[in-house]
């Protein structure tokens, strides 16, 4: 048994860490115990990804968004510990630190001056009590989640002859992102250049690879909501995408498949004057890699509101192949949202935190390897009990640009619809 704080254990023989309030078990995988061991070896220093892919995963090869991901948990898991930080330090590594400090360090001390630093953090309790309300409630844990979105930063993307602004999204915990990673996957093709007019999009990097969204015709801060465009490339491999061919299989496969069909939340009661609307939000997201099928996300999003900052979101999501080997892998989710809005850089967006009610995922009878990755997401989603969390960074009368919890994160620009009830 380790002890990490004066709140958590690491019992190294379980592969779990124990918290020492609750006595509750928060079991780790074998890559996390393995990476946290590692860690810990080197606590305070900093720890190469090397070192960390070769003690999470002896004597294989496995890509780097493996370790991402299992950082990712490792972190998601540790943040009740605010003295226990997990960094990540670009180009360089990972650094674990604990700042609490034992209560004999420093060497003996009078009994009186041992009490004096008690003496303070008990005025500073009382003080700040009014506080301890918020820091444990929903905004507390709004902003502890939202603010590793520290801006953005604005690239080019060039498409066939177009070229239009990337604006890729930046995390505190991942390294600044490249442009490369999303221009390196469009060959040069011959494309119809009314087809990217006047484009914008948007990108972000999550465990799973680099996710784009991108709006055809974005006109004086608006888009017409029409042949948007969601892909995302995987993390360590160049897809060679050839845009005429992707758009004509997206095509037929949206033609030939759409499952995820709106069925309306049940809506909150309302005590004032007017009717209630319903925000629609629908798109597919695309997920192409080489030598395997091409995987659609078929989402959709509704929003109730009771007032201007709370009422009702429903999410959908349907995931199926461009042969129809996996039968279709549908997740719903529904529950209580709380609206908050925050910046990023210069830029603002609305944080939509969802307390789930109710969620549903229908088990396929079949899922090809290409889409068990997705299976195994959503499958996990469905066993999670932690609230989670939708960005709107973009809105007008015929779209709305989302980062999805999905994937890890998902940046996607679906059109916007109402419903008046």
């Amino acid at each position: 048994m380790v002890n990490l704080s004066k709140s958590l254990d690491y019992d190294t023989q379980a592969g779990s860490l124990i918290d020492k309030r609750t006595g509750d078990s928060i079991p780790l995988t074998f890559s996390e115990a393995a990476v946290l061991s590692e860690l810990l070896k080197h606590r305070d220093d900093i720890c190469s990804k090397e070192a960390l892919l070769e003690a999470g995963w002896p004597d294989r090869v496995v890509a780097a968004s493996s370790l991402l991901q299992c950082i990712s948990l490792l972190r998601k898991k540790l943040q009740p510990y605010p003295e226990i930080e997990l960094k990540t330090l670009a180009r360089r590594g990972y650094q674990l630190t604990i700042r609490e400090l034992d209560s004999e360090e420093g060497g003996e001390q009078s009994p009186i001056r041992n009490w004096r630093p008690l003496l303070v953090t008990l005025v500073a309790m009382v003080s700040i009590s009014g506080l301890l309300g918020w820091y444990v409630g929903d905004y507390h844990k709004m902003l502890q989640t939202s603010q590793v979105w520290s801006g953005s930063i604005t690239k080019s993307l060039t498409i066939g002859s177009a070229r239009g602004a990337l604006q890729i999204l930046t995390r505190d915990d991942q390294d600044k992102p490249r442009s490369t990673s999303w221009q390196r996957h469009f060959i040069e093709t011959a494309i119809p250049h009314q087809h990217f007019n006047q484009f914008k999009a948007f990108g972000l990097t999550s465990d799973y690879g680099h996710s784009l969204a991108l709006c055809p015709e974005f006109h004086q801060g608006g888009c017409s909501g029409k042949g948007l465009l969601n892909i995302t490339f995987p993390a360590n491999e160049k897809v060679s995408l050839n845009l005429p061919e992707f758009l004509a299989q997206a095509e037929l496969m949206e033609e030939r498949i759409r499952y995820n069909r709106i069925q309306l939340p049940k809506a909150p009661e309302y005590h004032g004057e007017g009717k209630l609307v319903e925000e629609i939000y629908q798109g597919d997201i695309y997920y192409p890699a080489n030598n395997r099928l091409l995987i659609r996300t078929d989402h959709a999003l509704s929003l109730v509101y009771q007032d201007a900052n709370s009422g009702v979101l429903s999410a959908s999501y349907c995931v199926t192949d461009e042969d129809c080997i996996t039968s279709p892998i549908k997740y719903r989710i529904e529950g209580r949202f709380k609206r908050y809005e925050r910046t990023m850089g210069s830029d603002r967006f609305e944080v939509f935190q969802v307390e789930v009610t109710r969620k549903n995922l229908f088990t396929p009878e079949h899922v090809s390897p290409s889409a068990l990755v997705f299976y195994r997401e959503l499958r996990r989603q469905s066993l999670s009990k932690d609230p989670i969390y939708f960005y709107r960074l973009h809105s007008d009368s015929e779209s709305g640009l989302w980062i999805l919890p999905y994937m890890g994160n998902t940046v996607a620009w679906m059109p916007r619809s109402e419903l008046k009830m």
